[in-house]
């Protein structure tokens, strides 16, 4: 007698769903991704977006250090620039001084000196601080060219109790020759020595002027 095989009744839907539950068997490892991926969905990331969140923490950390490092290198670096320009200016112009060349021209009055400097592109200014440099009894004796730092510049010299005294004016750019005292701001000269002797240095009129005395 053949007994046809009973066809398997479905579970009931609460049987089916405890069967399926029991099945899963989550480890340890597992389960802590799973609790990462819900805490990473409540911040708006991925689990695999948090190592590249962290690396671009350490580089944009790295990259502030780094600025920060570039910047405080520039700061020395002007400084000690502007300081090595200025000696450089005093032993140019003293160096000049020292050699006194013949002049260019001759004469007393600084319209004399206006008439003949037309290859410069500035046109010399008489300064506030002569009277102080030379002293109300000094004699111009003239002028000629030279440069100072390759800059087509004027030297006026005169001439007190037998001292020479020379007078340096070229256009002033901050970016060639440094920082340099401005008195039209109220601020005062910037003095160094060189070779025994005394050179001072302003922005006057928007030109740079550097005196050579006798200390």
């Amino acid at each position: 007698m053949n007994h046809q095989s009973t066809p398997n009744k479905p579970l009931p839907l609460k049987d089916a769903v405890t069967q399926e539950v029991k099945k899963v068997n989550l480890k340890a490892s597992e389960l802590e991704h799973l609790i990462a991926m819900q805490t990473a969905a409540f911040d708006n990331t991925t689990p695999d977006q948090q190592p590249s969140q962290k690396k671009a923490r350490y580089l944009t950390g790295i990259s502030a250090c780094f600025a920060f490092i570039m910047v405080s290198l520039l700061m020395v670096q002007t400084l000690f620039t502007t300081k090595d320009l200025s000696e450089s200016i005093a032993l140019e112009v003293v160096n000049y001084h020292i050699k006194q060349s013949p002049l260019d021209v001759k004469t007393e009055s600084f319209t004399g000196i206006r008439q003949y400097f037309t290859k410069l592109d500035f046109v010399p200014q008489q300064s506030s601080l002569i009277n102080k440099l030379t002293g109300p009894t000094s004699t111009m004796l003239g002028g000629r060219y030279c440069s100072i730092q390759g800059i087509t510049a004027a030297q006026l010299r005169y001439q007190l109790n037998g001292d020479i005294i020379t007078l340096y004016e070229v256009g002033y750019d901050a970016k060639h020759f440094g920082d340099i005292p401005n008195i039209d701001l109220g601020e005062s000269p910037k003095t160094v020595m060189s070779k025994g002797l005394a050179v001072s240095m302003w922005v006057e009129m928007g030109l740079l002027m550097v005196s050579v005395t006798q200390p």
